[in-house]
């Protein structure tokens, strides 16, 4: 614990300024995240006997995540729609092609594979942060509500289930999980969006925000489950160990990455927005 609060207290200040300075230094962020997790989830497919190309896909997976800033009016529902798409492909193909194969199209697809799971989806962060251009702060503030809405998400799944929690959620993937701590997520999702929606100012319908909120707990879990799936079949507790206390970099972005792609697709449909 000691460990994960200083490197937490370490952390958590110069990521808070870019966040809320954006611009390249966000889209910067992004990418080096996207590189760094697409560099974990390849080293975890070698433990289940794949041979992706680990660097390739780093460099691909974080070139992905920043591309918005190198696309001139990507536009929407283009681009990130296209993007979204191959991302749900790709992300049933992490698992369905996680048994070994280790030919040349074997590798070129767990590459690809990795790419769009991990760039694909932290694509959408700099889309979101963006809305600036539609609203003053705006897409400050729907960054802020990301992070608040997953954080409280994770947090009342696990004071929930480790209280009340009884009856396994998941035991062959995530043993510790229960349907109970699932429930506790769902309702700190909503609990913590429509809250937010009224301190951001963000003005969005109360009942479609809950809505969304609710959509997001739900993805949250999604995406910490998978992340738990692909790490039992590589048979490691962690996806990597640059965080100290808290593991690697999936470890600590896994609900994040599908929920970004989500909230973004959800506000520039509700918006009628291009950014």
């Amino acid at each position: 614990m000691g460990r994960r609060i200083l490197t937490s207290a370490i952390a958590l200040p110069p990521f808070l300024f870019i966040v809320w300075h954006g611009g390249l230094w966000f889209g910067a962020l992004i990418g080096v995240a996207a590189g760094l997790g697409a560099w974990e989830l390849c080293r975890m497919a070698e433990s289940w006997g794949q041979k992706p190309f680990s660097l390739i896909g780093a460099i691909l997976a974080a070139a992905f995540a920043a591309s918005y800033y190198f696309i001139p009016e990507p536009g929407y529902p283009d681009y990130a729609t296209i993007a979204a798409a191959a991302l749900a492909v790709s992300a049933a193909a992490v698992t369905l092609f996680a048994s070994g194969r280790r030919g040349l199209i074997g590798r070129f697809l767990i590459t690809c594979c990795v790419v769009a799971v991990v760039g694909g989806t932290l694509f959408h962060a700099p889309l979101l942060r963006e809305f600036d251009s539609v609203s003053a702060n705006i897409g400050r503030s729907w960054i802020i509500f990301l992070l608040g809405v997953t954080f409280a998400t994770d947090t009342a799944a696990y004071l929930v289930g480790r209280a009340v929690g009884y009856r396994r959620l998941a035991p062959n993937i995530s043993p510790n999980k229960t349907w109970e701590g699932a429930a506790g997520g769902f309702a700190g999702a909503v609990a913590c969006g429509v809250s937010l929606n009224a301190v951001l100012g963000l003005g969005a319908d109360t009942a479609m925000v809950a809505l969304g909120s609710a959509i997001l707990g739900v993805s949250g879990q999604f995406g910490d489950l998978f992340e738990s799936k692909l790490k039992r079949l590589a048979r490691v507790k962690d996806s990597g160990s640059l965080l100290p206390g808290h593991g690697g970099i999936l470890d600590r972005i896994d609900s994040l990455m599908w929920n970004t792609l989500i909230l973004y697709h959800m506000v520039a449909l509700s918006s009628g927005s291009t950014a």
